[in-house]
């Protein structure tokens, strides 16, 4: 076959290939050859078991018309994914089809960056490794990110005690462990339900020093204190709080007395058991500053 020939077989969609295209993968068998643009950035390349998997996606509409990105996908709109594996060749499924973001509409030459919680929508409460690409999908193209790679850990245990819920009446499991990130120590603390192995999250309390030993406290009411050394004259106080369903960040302070914060923890008077979680607070980091030229 003529070099004219390859040409037009590829043109008539006969011939699939895998090309790099600005450090994108595009898979194309079609007439139409739109340009779009994918990056892929990971909030921790390493996480504690049951911690959100955080994605960072930046596309970019480098084509001639005005591209609609939803969950819906379809011939008129761009339909924004994931492909996760484990391990080697393991495809992790979907689990939710929750929208992963909302319509958004990009004009030609218009970039947009949206932060997205991976293990939210796939099963990621596993340990070991994982790869994963984003992927658009318009108009029977697929346009795929480079390849990121993340390993999810246990952790070292430090200490753990179980409390029965006054709520529930069910046993809790609270567990401090550490793990090495970017070069330093963190403390995490863990809660699951001994009965439904329901995990109620992963919290992470930032540098940990083992030279002090941290103190946890936790009530029935569901009130969680711990002290830990996070610097080496610099002690902090983490609180949270939990009803029947959640466990939700309250406060933090640090102290060079370790002693001045075990004696100032107190349950506020107002609270209950009852009570709803607080919203999580929006992150005031710029999502598009995370890749490379962005603003």
């Amino acid at each position: 076959m003529n070099l004219a020939s390859m040409n037009l077989a590829s043109r008539n969609g006969r011939v699939s290939r895998l090309a790099a295209c600005g450090g994108v993968l595009l898979l194309w068998g079609g007439t139409a050859m739109a340009n779009i643009g994918v990056e892929l950035q990971m909030e921790h390349s390493s996480l504690m078991l049951h911690e959100p998997v955080i994605a960072f996606v930046l596309i970019r509409n480098e084509s001639s018309e005005v591209l609609t990105v939803d969950e819906g996908g379809g011939g008129a709109t761009a339909q924004l994914d994931f492909h996760v594996e484990r391990g080697v060749n393991e495809p992790v499924a979907r689990t939710i089809r929750t929208a992963l973001v909302g319509r958004n509409r990009l004009r030609p030459g218009e970039r947009r960056s949206f932060m997205i919680d991976v293990s939210r929508n796939y099963d990621m409460g596993h340990r070991g490794g994982f790869s994963m690409r984003a992927e658009v999908t318009w108009r029977g193209i697929r346009y795929a990110s480079g390849l990121k790679h993340i390993d999810v850990v246990y952790g070292l245990p430090l200490m753990e005690t179980r409390v029965t819920n006054a709520g529930t009446g069910e046993l809790r499991t609270y567990q401090l462990r550490y793990m090495n990130r970017g070069g330093q120590e963190r403390l995490f603390i863990t809660v699951d339900d001994e009965t439904s192995r329901k995990n109620f999250g992963v919290f992470d309390l930032g540098p940990l020093v083992r030279v002090y030993h941290p103190r946890m406290e936790v009530k029935p009411t569901g009130w969680i204190t711990v002290i830990h050394q996070s610097g080496s004259a610099m002690y902090t106080r983490s609180v949270l709080d939990s009803n029947d369903n959640a466990v939700w960040f309250i406060d933090q302070e640090s102290r060079r007395d370790a002693e001045a914060l075990q004696g100032s923890v107190s349950e506020q008077v107002s609270r209950s058991v009852e009570k709803p979680p607080p919203k999580a607070p929006k992150r005031t980091r710029s999502i598009l500053g995370i890749f490379r030229g962005g603003k």
